[in-house]
């Protein structure tokens, strides 16, 4: 599930770069295929017992002097809340998004998730800051960003000779192996016109968990593999259009939250 956070972190990253001469938005689909065991687990998730076990948890939750403690602590509401949704239906794949829409005007980039927890990250380019937002309860979280000597330490991402064709454009294969058991596979582009692909190389750097050093270009594709699980996020439309520029703004009625352990782009 972090993994997934943090890759949308690094697609929202290149938008970045792309907002320097793109106005628009690009939308990338979402796929999860679970293992046998996993795909077991979450049938279990729908029996009637356990549904019935979900539902007593939600009048639970709209107790009154229950919502009272809930207020004080609205990170854990937030996690009981994706809990029942996870069970209520779908298992662990309705925790997955199905799709990313990056919108991204002036420098400034909103990235959207469909499905799962419906996560939004902003970045605004004046400030050079990230924050993760929750309207659901009109608060943010401020995500800071990791130290050079961290991303040093990061992910190493190794070109290979594969290349493919997607959306017409002309794309490389990298590989990206991680020390906690996942592989990922990066098929970026360097045929966008106007992008700085040097900053781009940096953003990457800082993108995911540590930072990934060795991606060249776009990336259009993004495969995600470990024994539990497989992820795909391909784009599936780049569209030049009019933002509103309200979108790059945080609400006045959102206040800032505490981000939970461990910080960083690891959520």
């Amino acid at each position: 599930m972090k993994r997934i956070s943090t890759l949308l972190l690094s697609l929202a990253l290149q938008g970045l770069c792309l907002a320097q001469t793109f106005e628009g938005h690009i939308k990338y689909n979402i796929t999860v295929k679970l293992d046998e065991k996993l795909q077991k687990a979450s049938a279990e998730l729908n029996s009637p017992a356990n549904q019935e076990k979900m539902k007593m948890l939600e009048q639970q939750m709209k107790d009154p002097q229950f919502q009272k403690m809930m207020e004080s602590n609205p990170q854990l509401k937030t996690q009981m809340e994706n809990m029942i949704k996870a069970q209520s239906g779908g298992g662990a794949q309705n925790l997955m998004p199905k799709s990313s829409t990056i919108y991204v005007k002036n420098g400034n980039s909103l990235t959207k998730t469909e499905g799962g927890t419906n996560a939004e990250y902003l970045y605004l380019k004046d400030k050079k800051q990230s924050y993760q937002l929750f309207r659901d309860r009109k608060a943010y979280w401020i995500l800071n960003s990791h130290s050079a000597k961290d991303s040093a330490m990061g992910l190493k991402a190794v070109k290979t000779t594969e290349t493919a064709k997607i959306l017409g454009y002309n794309c490389t294969k990298y590989i990206v192996k991680d020390p906690k058991g996942f592989e990922m596979f990066f098929w970026t582009t360097t045929e966008f016109k106007g992008i700085d692909y040097e900053q781009l190389k940096q953003q990457y750097s800082q993108g995911h968990d540590r930072g990934i050093q060795g991606l060249d270009g776009v990336s259009l594709k993004v495969e995600v593999k470990n024994p539990q699980m497989e992820m795909v996020m391909e784009v599936a439309e780049i569209k030049k259009e009019t933002v509103d520029a309200s979108m790059f703004v945080i609400p006045a009625d959102f206040k800032e939250e505490k981000m939970p352990s461990p910080a960083g782009f690891k959520h």
